[in-house]
């Protein structure tokens, strides 16, 4: 347990030497401080969060120079969150995992990208944490070992921590999962992160192409060894940008093709598989996976539990398998908000995706972002996740956001 502390106490000292740059590097870390690395009651992440949240009001004015372009979005689902923490059940603990954890630290990360620079920073320290997590999950079919979920698992609280190893297998594979705490959520996590390289790679050509492609084959092996179906879901927005003039060059739609070709010759089979597990009951019960029968009866259940409280929900301490157990699972983001926070919940989180459109459509790189925010919100409407939040989606975004955003700031100066 000392090694926590001391890992704290070092990424403290990097943000209170260059903040913004501590920011950016602890962006990715935070799926490895997950909800399992704790100090007592308080999860790792949770006190680091609040740490760079101190840090960054004590000097709020020397960052603040540009207004937030989701200030609305952020305020209309931050209230909703809290009130429907507070009514039905006064759950106040559960306040800061998405005030403080997600929406703040998102808050934060837009504002020490305040540089080409940084964003480029930003994405060496994602490169680098991909290849750190793909190569730790790739251990374990190659040589039966997980060093680092060993780790998280020694350190971890076994009351408070959360691991799943799923022994199913899909085809004969069995599902990897890193050091994430799901095989999902890794998934996830590897396609969220792989939307960022996609990026750099058709977006900054000269920038560190060797790091940008090592990083997206091993994004791709993670999410071919998660075994999930719901990471080849959220990726495929990417097939739009094919058609997207200016993004992608005919040598690179080439270049794609090629391995979009290759991927399908050796893992087609694979992928036909999980596309008839969604419709197959037999072959979903074989894989240990949901058929599309089966999320009905789930939706059908959270709109009963809905329809009981609409306004506020049945509150954040209401256990939904114990009163029904057809909702084993809950995989997708609206049925515990349809369940837990009723129509305040839903219609709050839900605004987030309107006021994303919105800014996108306003940006120079409206394809790209339109595209990753579709392909986040598929993946967070097919699954429930352990592990990963909406941080890792919001950091993602800022990286392509800013990066069009302070390069139409210095078109304008040129022109004056």
């Amino acid at each position: 347990m000392h090694i926590i502390y001391i890992l704290f106490f070092l990424i403290l000292a990097i943000h209170l030497i260059d903040f913004k740059k501590g920011v950016l590097l602890y962006a990715p870390m935070k799926l490895f401080f997950n909800l399992n690395v704790r100090f007592g009651p308080i999860t790792f992440d949770l006190l680091m969060s609040l740490v760079i949240f101190i840090l960054f009001v004590k000097d709020w004015q020397k960052y603040m120079k540009t207004p937030f372009p989701l200030q609305k979005a952020f305020m209309i689902y931050g209230i909703g969150y809290i009130l429907t923490c507070i009514f039905p059940d006064y759950a106040p603990n559960y306040i800061p995992r998405i005030i403080l954890m997600v929406l703040l630290f998102s808050f934060v990360y837009y504002y020490c990208l305040d540089s080409i620079t940084n964003i480029k920073f930003a994405i060496v320290c994602y490169a680098f944490f991909a290849i750190v997590m793909c190569g730790n999950g790739l251990l374990t079919p190659a040589l039966g070992i997980n060093p680092l979920d060993d780790f998280l698992q020694s350190v971890s609280d076994d009351e408070n921590s959360l691991f799943i190893n799923n022994e199913w297998e899909r085809m004969g594979q069995v599902r990897y999962r890193s050091f994430i705490p799901h095989a999902i959520s890794y998934g996830v996590a590897c396609c969220s992160i792989l939307y960022l390289f996609i990026w750099s790679y058709l977006q900054m050509r000269k920038f560190s192409s060797i790091l940008v492609i090592v990083s997206i084959c091993f994004l791709f092996s993670g999410i071919i060894i998660c075994g999930s179906r719901t990471p080849i879901i959220g990726l495929l927005p990417v097939c739009y940008l094919f058609f997207s003039k200016g993004l992608v060059t005919t040598r690179m739609k080439i270049m794609l093709l090629i391995v979009m070709i290759i991927f399908l010759v050796f893992k087609g089979d694979y992928i036909l598989y999980l596309i008839e597990s969604l419709i197959d009951s037999k072959i979903a019960s074989e894989t240990g996976g949901s058929t599309t029968e089966l999320r009905m009866i789930q939706y059908a259940t959270a709109f009963k539990f809905f329809m009981s409280s609409p306004i506020w929900g049945m509150g954040m301490y209401f256990d939904s398998y114990a009163a029904d157990s057809s909702i084993l699972g809950s995989e997708s983001v609206w049925l515990p908000l349809m369940m837990n926070n009723g129509i305040i919940g839903v219609l709050s989180y839900a605004i987030i995706y309107w006021y994303l459109y919105k800014i996108s459509c306003k940006s120079p790189g409206k394809a790209f972002l339109i595209a990753f925010s579709i392909g986040w919100l598929l993946m967070r409407t097919a699954t429930s996740l352990i592990g990963v939040s909406d941080a890792q989606f919001f950091t993602v975004y800022f990286c392509i956001y800013r990066y069009y955003e302070l390069k139409n700031k210095e078109k304008q100066l040129r022109l004056y």
